[in-house]
């Protein structure tokens, strides 16, 4: 919701434009069932995660197993969050 905040004055707008974007899009990096696309749940985009991670940077997933550091560990907490935070 923060970047939302330079975009809106009024709270009352800002609430419904971010439930809004909420129901509609960041409720499901809550969902755990498994669905496809268009509307994927946490555990397809986890997968997606992996997949695509391990197709466009495969040294660093080979240096994270090498590491035995998940590549879901570091990257779980942004995709729950909507990659909010650092």
């Amino acid at each position: 919701a923060a970047p939302l905040c330079y975009l809106y004055k009024s709270k009352v707008e800002l609430y419904f434009v971010f439930r809004a974007l909420y129901t509609r899009h960041l409720c499901r990096l809550h969902t755990l069932t498994p669905s496809p696309a268009p509307n994927p749940g946490l555990p397809t985009l986890c997968a997606s995660f992996e997949r695509i991670l391990q197709e466009l940077e495969p040294e660093l997933v080979y240096h994270l197993v090498q590491i035995e550091l998940p590549s879901l560990k570091v990257a779980f907490h942004w995709m729950v969050t909507g990659f909010v935070g650092y």
